[in-house]
């Protein structure tokens, strides 16, 4: 069911040891060129429905037939009814608020996407995607909002050596096949309008720290 860590790690670095969903998307790109023939790829998109959220995809391989494509997800969560929680479960409330944020956000892998990422044809190693979320050990350390960060590399079909046809990373209709940054935006839109994403759990969501 793909691999769950909650560990401080950047899914960038890990990796190294309707048009489109959204019409007209704007995007900032992001290209490393440190290898002249096999240029990275990283682009911001600034569009997406759901604006408590901040979303980048790309791969740090190369773009025009990468193996893994990484999404991050950032975000700031408060605790909702922290008060009445904090009265009813007294010196566990530590643990059962950081255990419930956990919950959410793996149910976001192990429900919303599961119907998508189980069976796909550009994306068919559900096993062996990597689905990492990073927050605070502890969200009742003060009343400040707390980051949050949801990282997940999926393997592509590119993967595959018997597969002759290669998809790119590429978003621009001019330059050639949009399959694959298309699939791509489908699980960022699963992604972003997940309950927990849209305050519909314990926590409030937002983009910023305050």
């Amino acid at each position: 069911m793909g691999i769950f860590e909650q560990q401080p790690q950047n899914i960038k670095d890990f990796l190294l040891t309707e048009k489109s969903f959204f019409e007209n998307e704007k995007v900032i790109i992001y290209e490393d060129k440190t290898k002249q023939s096999r240029p990275g790829r990283e682009i911001k998109l600034t569009n997406i429905k759901n604006k408590n959220i901040s979303v980048k995809i790309g791969t740090i391989e190369n773009k025009s037939c990468p193996n893994t494509i990484y999404l991050i997800f950032t975000f700031w969560v408060d605790i909702k009814n922290k008060e009445v929680l904090s009265k009813e479960y007294g010196d566990r409330f530590d643990h059962f608020i950081t255990r419930e944020l956990k919950k959410e956000l793996n149910n976001i892998y192990k429900n919303d996407l599961r119907e998508i990422l189980s069976s796909n044809a550009l994306f068919p190693y559900y096993k062996d995607n990597i689905y990492i979320t990073d927050f605070t050990d502890n969200l009742n350390y003060n009343d400040k909002r707390n980051f949050v960060s949801i990282d997940l590399s999926l393997n592509t079909i590119n993967c595959d050596e018997k597969n002759k046809k290669k998809y790119p990373l590429n978003h621009k209709p001019k330059k050639g096949n949009l399959e694959l940054y298309n699939e791509i935006l489908k699980v960022v839109n699963l992604i972003c309008d997940s309950d927990i994403l849209n305050g519909k759990g314990k926590f409030d969501i937002f983009k910023r720290k305050n």
